[in-house]
């Protein structure tokens, strides 16, 4: 026997509707769930410049940068603290060490979880002649090295014609002047006596080549004197 249409048409739009919403459902969810933020890069932050001299009662302004994998700059909070503010002080937001008593430290920027130090080395003032003509006299003015007829790379260090061969001098190996007035950083010389030559785009070895490199402390003394205006003092 046929069934009577009247009477499973009602079956007929149950199924309909079952089949309908179970569809909606099921498209819904076709999104999947909520995918979680992604994770950040790996994060490195820098201070620059990393080993540096200020002079006692001067200033000098530390850089912290913060930089993705990928070398992009990144924006975040940078404090900055030292490890003896009765040596150098540090404004906490500023970076600008203040040079209070001889001596060094340790300056740390931090920014979250990440954190970086720089060496500052506080010293006196210097002077040209008593202090650092002297050391180009004992360590670098010397036969086959920087003394004429034939100093090498044309820098004669001996005493009365040094200056004048290195101050707002162009350097052979680098872009850099040998020797720029208030500024250590940007002395190609500078970096010869640390070995940091290669790190500003010069090459050769760390003067002097006699002797080995000079003491930290004499380095200084010239770091100091490039610092207060590399006068003929």
């Amino acid at each position: 026997m046929s069934s009577n249409p009247l009477i499973s048409r009602p079956g007929r739009l149950l199924s309909v509707l079952f089949t309908l919403t179970t569809g909606i459902m099921l498209g819904c969810g076709t999104e999947g769930p909520t995918q979680p933020n992604p994770t950040p890069g790996v994060l490195t932050l820098t201070v620059d410049p990393d080993d540096t001299v200020v002079l006692l009662g001067g200033t000098v302004q530390l850089t912290a940068t913060i930089t993705d994998e990928d070398g992009n700059p990144v924006t975040q909070a940078v404090s900055w603290s030292s490890s003896d503010a009765n040596t150098a002080s540090v404004g906490s937001s500023t970076g600008v060490v203040t040079g209070v008593a001889e001596g060094s430290v340790t300056i740390t920027a931090t920014s979250g979880d990440l954190s970086e130090d720089a060496v500052v080395d506080v010293t006196p003032e210097a002077a040209f002649d008593a202090d650092v003509q002297p050391i180009f006299t004992a360590s670098c003015a010397l036969s086959g090295c920087h003394l004429a007829p034939n100093p090498q790379q044309g820098m004669d260090l001996s005493d009365g014609e040094a200056y004048a061969n290195i101050v707002n001098v162009p350097s052979v190996e680098s872009a850099l002047d040998r020797i720029e007035p208030g500024d250590p950083e940007a002395s190609y010389l500078v970096h010869k006596l640390l070995g940091t030559q290669t790190e500003v785009g010069g090459s050769g070895e760390q003067m002097p080549l006699t002797g080995g490199p000079l003491m930290r402390a004499t380095i200084n003394v010239v770091r100091s004197w490039v610092r207060a205006g590399a006068q003929n003092n």
